[in-house]
């Protein structure tokens, strides 16, 4: 509110400035500042719904800080989307609000009036939400270019899942009631460029033998073709193939449950974080399928893992002997499998450019790593120009 008393003292001064510059100037507030500048005076009363910001970004905490309460953030919503022209166009929608204050019914209105007037981007992050409360059907909005959902409730109808523009995708802590759903969306975007899926909750229902009904849409999985960058979480065959994402140039894949890699003919950044059935096997499998291959990022878990240490390739990735400039290990120990994985990448990477190391000293004393990592430089490397880094700093 202060940028509002600041304005007030300078009413004197900028009030005779055309409506038009008025109106641009309010359009760089946040919303709920934009609406509180009707208060200012009567010059300023009519100017936030004549010229109103084509982004609409909605607080509750910005609210709560302002003295306000619920009743007055829904007020103030609704003011600022039903009291605008038709004529007015509404680019951007971003709402960050407690379920417990707005309903299904309630975001709804909101949202479909937004769709109405062109809205392209949704940014929608609801806490402490509650099934029953606040479940959105947001997949039928044609417009859409952007939906970024988290600690959403979404409903979903195979049939109203269509969205022909939509560019960017990325859901987090989104719950979908059935297990097909996000099957649906996925298949509802044809020219999706960036998917980002953490910590989705897949329920399932009791009316079908799912292993048997899921067998039937897998090969009706349509692949990304468009899709350049993807980051997933938690994913198996059984919710979305990895084959969908074969033209990624950027993947990072955490604690998946994958066995089968395609081949990756465009992929030049890959990232893994250890855990489910991501193995030693695993990330070997996908990285013969990589030819374009160039930076390679390793996260080990935080915590002691059961590693599958025993196997590592008689044939080795052609990828990372070619063109592979970087490598990555975070939260490493020292631990024999590790510094193999080390050996094997300084070993045959002519090309490589840089290892970086990022330990985790609070399991290890720097000391000790420092002594491995000693042993392990000083055997031949296939690359004369590379440089390791220990924690960011220049090690040999």
């Amino acid at each position: 509110m202060k940028s509002l008393e600041y304005m007030g003292d300078m009413d004197d001064r900028i009030s005779n400035f055309p409506d038009e510059i008025l109106g641009h100037i309010i359009s760089f507030l946040p919303t709920e500042d934009a609406y509180e500048t009707r208060i200012l005076s009567k010059r300023w009363y009519p100017l936030w719904f004549l010229y109103p910001s084509p982004n609409l970004d909605y607080d509750y905490s910005r609210c709560i800080k302002n003295g306000k309460n619920g009743s007055d953030f829904k007020f103030m919503v609704y003011n600022t989307i039903f009291m605008r022209s038709e004529h007015q166009p509404m680019k951007s929608f971003r709402l960050r609000c407690d379920d417990n204050v707005i309903n299904t019914v309630v975001a709804m209105e909101w949202l479909t009036k937004a769709a109405e007037q062109g809205m392209e981007y949704l940014d929608i992050h609801l806490c402490d939400m509650k099934i029953y409360n606040c479940k959105l059907s947001v997949f039928s909005f044609r417009n859409l270019v952007v939906i970024k959902l988290k600690e959403v409730w979404v409903e979903v109808s195979s049939s109203a899942v269509d969205l022909p523009l939509l560019r960017i995708l990325h859901l987090n802590k989104v719950n979908f009631t059935d297990r097909m759903d996000l099957f649906y969306v996925l298949n509802g975007c044809p020219i999706l460029e960036d998917l980002e899926a953490k910590n989705t909750s897949l329920h399932y229902g009791w009316l079908y033998d799912y292993d048997e009904y899921f067998i039937d849409f897998y090969d009706e999985f349509k692949d990304f073709n468009n899709l350049v960058r993807a980051d997933i979480m938690q994913f198996s065959d059984e919710e979305v193939p990895l084959k969908a994402f074969h033209n990624v140039e950027f993947l990072r894949l955490e604690r998946v449950v994958y066995h089968v890699s395609p081949v990756f003919f465009n992929l030049t950044q890959l990232e893994f974080v250890f855990g489910g059935s991501t193995d030693w096997k695993f990330i070997f499998e996908v990285l013969k399928n990589c030819p374009k291959l160039q930076i390679l990022v390793v996260e080990m878990p935080l915590t002691r893992y059961s590693y599958r240490v025993s196997w590592f390739p008689d044939n080795l990735p052609e990828c990372l002997s070619l063109q592979f400039k970087s490598c990555t290990v975070t939260n490493y120990r020292g631990l024999k499998h590790e510094l193999k994985f080390l050996r094997y990448i300084l070993g045959i990477s002519t090309s490589l450019e840089s290892m970086r190391i990022n330990s985790l000293p609070s399991l290890e004393t720097l000391e000790k790593l420092e002594l491995k990592l000693k042993e392990l430089i000083a055997l031949p490397r296939s690359s004369s120009t590379c440089k390791v880094f220990l924690n960011d700093d220049y090690f040999a």
